[in-house]
């Protein structure tokens, strides 16, 4: 919103005009105008999905020993207006950035406990390694038929764990999607060429990402051969569709 205040002001022009104008030019379609530097490359960072997926869910569990609990607490007690905010039967946590993946999934638990389970949960983390107790574990009772000490609100949180997990996973898939649909099967406007560069083994990050790069590079800045070459383009999954829209 600023920067189209800003644009107004500088040229008399709405920025939605501008915008439009650029879709025009030789180069552009409905997405936008064509490329402002022609020459640019993407080099698209690429990994097994499976590999990725447990880099995914790795990196969740450290945001946990990192203060994540801590984060969101302070985050919702700060965003929330009166006690309804965050009910079950409201939408405002959907809009604007309270629906931000690793906020809205832990509602359930930050409606249901508050700070002082939050502090006991840190407690139990911190002395079992940040390592969540298995869903079975969980459900185990002690000898004499009551439930294990576990910290209340540890099962609930460890639900919307997997729920941030499973979320993420998805992202990720909807982010190569993009790449695919918007870039690869762009046919009506300027793309850079892609280059793929696969990240599954860290232990061939030099052969396989950091010498690529640099060669592909050296080569777009010297105007010579590459050996290797770009993503091929593809058809677009509704290419068919808009062929019959167009009829």
């Amino acid at each position: 919103m600023l920067l189209a205040i800003e644009y107004y002001q500088e040229s008399g022009q709405t920025l939605s005009f501008k915008i439009n104008e650029q879709r025009q030019q030789p180069g552009g379609n409905r997405l936008g105008g064509p490329l402002r530097y022609p020459q640019a490359i993407l080099l698209w960072l690429k990994c097994n999905q499976d590999i990725l997926n447990r880099r995914l869910e790795k990196r969740i569990d450290s945001m946990l020993e990192g203060g994540l609990l801590r984060e969101i607490r302070s985050f919702y007690n700060e965003h929330k207006p009166n006690k309804n905010l965050f009910n079950a039967g409201n939408n405002l946590y959907t809009k604007g950035v309270l629906q931000t993946i690793g906020f809205k999934e832990f509602i359930p638990y930050l409606e249901q406990f508050d700070a002082a389970n939050d502090e006991q949960i840190e407690a139990y983390l911190k002395t079992n390694e940040y390592k969540m107790p298995t869903e079975a574990a969980m459900n185990v009772t002690a000898a004499d038929g009551s439930e294990t000490q576990l910290p209340v609100g540890l099962s609930t949180l460890n639900t919307c764990l997997n729920e941030l997990k499973l979320v993420t996973r998805r992202y990720s898939k909807r982010q190569q999607k993009w790449i695919n649909n918007r870039l690869l099967a762009c046919n009506d406007r300027d793309v850079p060429d892609i280059y793929e560069l696969d990240t599954s083994d860290v232990n061939q990050w030099q052969n396989n990402v950091h010498r690529r790069a640099v060669t592909i590079i050296d080569s777009y800045l010297m105007g010579d051969y590459c050996e290797m070459e770009p993503l091929k383009k593809r058809i677009h999954p509704g290419a068919d569709l808009k062929l019959l829209h167009n009829l």
